[in-house]
C-alpha cells in the first residue's frame, strides 16, 4: 500500500491548543454513507436516479451518488512544497466528523472545535437531512463537505490556505485544537 520513513509519520504528537484546522472541501458524499444516502434519497424521498430536485441545483440523484471522491495527496504535497509544516491530518470517511477528527489527536488529551458556519455543505446533505435525518447522525455518517482536516500552527494558517488555493483546492479555516477538558469534537 505504501511506505513512509518513521521520522516522516505525522502522529499529532506536536499538536498544541490554538493550532488551526484547515478543512479541505469534499466533492460530496465521497465513499462513505452511501447506504444511508440511497435509503433516504430513493426509498424515503422516493426519488428516481434521474430526478433533479431543486436542492441539487441541476444535478441528478445519480450525479451526486456517483460523484468521484477527491484524493488529497497532491494538496498535502502542495503544502509541503510551500514550506508549510502541517502537523497531522484526518481523512473524513466512514465515521464522519464525529469519529475521524479525534484520530488526529494521537491519543492526547486534547479536543477539536469545528465551526460548521465556516465551510460550504454540498446540497446533497441538505436533501438527505430534509427527510428527517438528525444532525448528529448526519455528522456521524457523512463528511458534511469536509473531505480532510489538516492541523497547522496558527502562524502558518494563512500561508497554508494560500498554497492550497494556488493548487486549486477549495479550503478554509474551520476550527482549532483546544486543550484538555474538552470533548473530542465540539461544534460551535
Amino acid at each position: 500500500v505504501g511506505v513512509v520513513d518513521r521520522p516522516q509519520i505525522r502522529t499529532g504528537a506536536n499538536l498544541e491548543p490554538g493550532d488551526v484546522l484547515l478543512g479541505l472541501a469534499s466533492s460530496g458524499l465521497h465513499s462513505n454513507g452511501h447506504s444511508l444516502a440511497r435509503k433516504v434519497l430513493l426509498d424515503e424521498l422516493g426519488l428516481a436516479f434521474d430526478a433533479r430536485p431543486d436542492t441539487l441545483a441541476g444535478d441528478s440523484v445519480a450525479d451526486v451518488l456517483l460523484e468521484p471522491t477527491i484524493v488529497y495527496v497532491s494538496a498535502l504535497q502542495a503544502l509541503s512544497d510551500a514550506g508549510i509544516q502541517w502537523k497531522t491530518a484526518a481523512h473524513i470517511t466512514g465515521g464522519g466528523l464525529i469519529e475521524n477528527p479525534p484520530r488526529m489527536l494521537g491519543g492526547r488529551e486534547l479536543g477539536i472545535e469545528l465551526r460548521p458556519s465556516d465551510w460550504k455543505v454540498p446540497p446533497v446533505f441538505d436533501l438527505i437531512a430534509s427527510a428527517g435525518v438528525d444532525q448528529e447522525e448526519m455528522r456521524r455518517t457523512f463528511n458534511m463537505g469536509l473531505g480532510m482536516l489538516i492541523a497547522v500552527d496558527a502562524n502558518q494558517a494563512d500561508s497554508a490556505l494560500s498554497a492550497l488555493a494556488a493548487h486549486g483546492q477549495a479550503s478554509s479555516a474551520v476550527g482549532r485544537i483546544v486543550g484538555p477538558g474538552h470533548a473530542p469534537v465540539t461544534f460551535i
